[in-house]
């Protein structure tokens, strides 16, 4: 491969993205291709950081009992949720124009650049969700359109080469993801991932893979995107994958 690639790895909680997003760097690496397995999500990074750090200052502890895996956000709101939205706009300002820029740049730009494939658990596709459903649930449906802007025109200036959607059914979604830990089951959130991301994938002129894992192997998943990306020019056979 002379040429980086970026994977975009998507699809709604429970899908599966992270396994299957590392088997495919796994698979490039050990063919001795250059890969990078990574990750774009939103409130990340530095402001990750400011979040719990504000979280910690007003509450001395960022967690809730029986429900560690809770973002500061959604601690700190169940405490004073007026602050808790003010502060969701001023971070996604710091997010948007200063941390994903950065996050693009060096785990995804330049790697690119270097003949480096770049799989990404999640990518812009996501933010954008992402934010829709913050400002659409948090704020009274008052969505901040420079934010989606922004981050649709990072979408279009630096979209990925291949998309991959995973997707299963909803009850199995769920059951995936309190099976991790988590306690959700908030079937209106996964049909509203869904409705966000399907029209963003449209939107992608490039190679598009659609798997449902409702009763598909990680084997058969990963033999249906690596049959996509041998015909790109890699040389890659089931052998491979099953390797």
């Amino acid at each position: 491969m002379k040429r980086g690639l970026i994977i975009a790895v998507l699809g709604p909680m429970g899908s599966g993205k992270t396994t299957i997003g590392f088997h495919i760097a796994y698979v490039l690496k050990k063919l001795g291709y250059r890969s990078l397995f990574t990750y774009l999500r939103t409130y990340h990074g530095v402001v990750f950081i400011m979040w719990r750090f504000v979280a910690f200052l007003i509450l001395r502890d960022c967690r809730v009992k029986g429900a560690s895996w809770l973002s500061p956000w959604s601690i700190l709101e169940k405490y004073n949720i007026a602050l808790t939205n003010k502060l969701i706009r001023i971070f996604s300002y710091i997010d948007v124009f200063f941390t994903i820029p950065l996050l693009l740049l060096f785990r995804f730009i330049f790697p690119k650049l270097l003949g480096t494939a770049v799989v990404s658990e999640e990518y812009l596709h996501s933010s954008i969700s992402d934010y829709v459903s913050i400002y659409y649930n948090r704020l009274s449906g008052r969505v901040n359109n420079l934010v989606i802007r922004v981050l649709l025109s990072f979408l279009i200036r630096y979209a990925p080469d291949i998309v991959v959607f995973l997707d299963a059914d909803s009850r199995i979604l769920i059951t995936r993801t309190i099976h991790r830990g988590r306690d959700f089951t908030n079937l209106k959130y996964i049909q509203f991932q869904r409705s966000l991301l399907l029209p963003l994938i449209s939107l992608h002129d490039g190679t598009k893979i659609m798997i449902n894992t409702t009763n598909t192997s990680i084997f058969k998943t990963l033999a249906i995107i690596f049959k996509h990306l041998h015909k790109m020019g890699l040389a890659i056979t089931s052998n491979n994958v099953k390797a």
